[in-house]
């Protein structure tokens, strides 16, 4: 059984196909203490929350916001919204100044909390005048004041049911994809395709609701391949490594900051469990060796992958018998994969320029886009990463536009860097970013996490990427920091990591 995610209502919220008759009972969703929602009660629990939604007065096009903890019953209660009208999950843990930023500029209908918890947000949401309701999940509903009239989001949203997604940045305006239906069911589609996912399968995730990979990449492609999804409340290294070594799990995605994490807490005699088939590294670049070193302790195989929020997955690196390629995020996988050259899509092998993507999975645009003419060439979304596709389809990324160092008129990829200083064995973690210099206006910084209880220094660091690099590509200085500035689901914020070195750098 699948759950069919596309088209009309009625097939939105109700279990698809013509399997056995106790695939109703079949888990869909499970949390880490073993609660399970099967296939029978998403549906059920979906047509509950969509006809309180109705009752209480939402409308196609009306942005509701879901600040819920992660957990089956908050994935059930945002893709019921979904149903209704456009859902914009939010992180529970932000500050409020935040909340509040946010919606100054884009005002939802409601705001969806749970009981006795989101104080914060229920505050801010008071604050503003902003209604509230209150999801019950043992009675699978939503309780509030109804509606009145007026109060929607202006301008409309381009969808009028899909997701809203604020993509993770650091300024005070986040560009807010806009994902149809349509949208999500491909990208889930994709994944699943991909990787082959059916009725045996079971992802076990650590990504948050609100980021794309935890609502779509886990949870909806668990439904639409009839497979179930673990849905952790947070990222917990321990309680990760618990459930794979369990007898459930046949697969896991973590970015490189998690699969660190997991080898420097696995113990010496880590045995997998029997049904994990393999692991997936996302969410940025990550290193050779760390993928090695991943293979080797669950012996299973490391995928690469790329992706964005405005379309999920774009590309993996296939499962055996295909291979993965040192320093290849893959081949498409759901989109296709262009080069902006001149204006203009290119399709030929191994031409550098910005990537571009089309397919169903790519979103409709940002909500409020000031110029969407420079978000989309020929109806190809610009992707800001710099790369090529090989002759065999693979995908490489060398760098981000607005990343790129500008060193004396030469151009250099942080990303190259980064690659390479991961390769040495006390660095856990590292971000090279750009710093003023009065000759060349800018030279090439970097800050690493050092192992615990290592004896190496920058300068050691310096000369590791001495030997690795051309000169110009070597940091200036190495700055030791005790954690680089992450998301939640652990894409490296490269624009803050120059402020975090601030002291270090004008100490000389």
């Amino acid at each position: 059984m699948t759950v069919d995610l596309s088209g009309t209502t009625t097939n939105w919220t109700e279990p698809a196909g013509t399997a056995a008759g106790d695939a109703r009972d079949r888990p869909a969703l499970m949390d880490h203490r073993g609660e399970t929602v099967t296939y029978g009660q998403v549906g059920e629990l979906i047509g509950a929350l969509r006809d309180s939604l109705v009752r209480l007065g939402v409308r196609p096009s009306e942005v509701v916001c879901v600040a819920l903890p992660d957990a089956p019953v908050s994935a059930v209660a945002m893709l019921a919204v979904t149903d209704v009208a456009v859902c914009l999950p939010l992180n529970p843990t932000l500050a409020p100044a935040e909340y509040r930023r946010l919606f100054r500029l884009l005002t939802p209908r409601a705001v969806v909390l749970q009981r006795r918890l989101s104080g914060r947000l229920r505050a801010v949401c008071a604050e503003l005048s902003l209604p509230v309701f209150d999801l019950v999940p043992a009675r699978g509903e939503l309780t509030g004041a109804a509606l009145g009239e007026g109060g929607r989001t202006s301008p409309v949203p381009a969808v009028d049911r899909g997701l809203m997604l604020a993509t993770s940045g650091s300024t005070d305006r986040p560009k807010i994809v806009q994902l149809s239906r349509d949208n999500i069911v491909a990208a889930a589609r994709a994944t699943a395709t991909a990787y082959g996912l059916g009725p045996a399968d079971c992802r076990l995730s650590a990504m948050p609701l609100f980021h794309v990979q935890g609502l779509v990449g886990a949870v909806v492609a668990a439904l639409v391949s009839g497979s179930s999804c673990l849905v952790l409340p947070h990222f917990d290294p321990d309680l990760v490594l618990a459930h794979l070594a369990g007898p459930r799990v046949t697969w896991y995605s973590g970015s490189s900051a998690m699969l660190a994490a997991l080898l420097a807490s696995a113990p010496d005699d880590l045995v997998p469990g029997p049904a994990l088939r393999f692991i997936r590294a996302g969410s940025g670049p990550a290193a050779e060796d760390l993928l090695a070193r991943v293979e080797r302790s669950f012996d299973v195989p490391v995928v690469t992958s790329y992706g964005m929020t405005e379309a999920h997955q774009i590309a993996s690196s296939p499962l055996p018998p295909g291979r993965r390629r040192p320093g290849s995020v893959g081949v498409a996988t759901g989109s296709q994969v262009a080069v902006e050259r001149s204006g203009r899509p290119v399709r030929e092998p191994d031409v550098e320029g910005e990537l571009l993507i089309a397919g169903p999975n790519v979103m409709t645009g940002y909500w409020a886009d000031p110029d969407p003419d420079a978000t989309f060439v020929d109806g190809w979304l610009r992707t800001g990463d710099l790369g090529r596709v090989d002759a065999d389809g693979y995908v490489w990324i060398t760098g981000r536009i607005k990343d790129i160092i500008n060193r004396g008129g030469e151009k250099i990829s942080p990303a190259e860097v980064d690659s390479v200083l991961l390769g040495h064995p006390d660095v856990v973690d590292c971000a090279t970013f750009a710093a003023p210099d009065a000759l060349l206006g800018e030279d090439v910084h970097t800050a690493v996490v050092l192992r615990d209880g290592h004896a190496t220094t920058p300068d050691e660091v310096r000369g590791y990427a001495r030997d690795r690099l051309t000169p110009s590509k070597v940091p200036k200085r190495v700055l030791v920091v005790d954690a680089l500035p992450r998301s939640p689901q652990g894409k490296l914020r490269r624009a803050d990591v120059a402020a975090l070195c601030a002291d270090q750098l004008a100490a000389g």
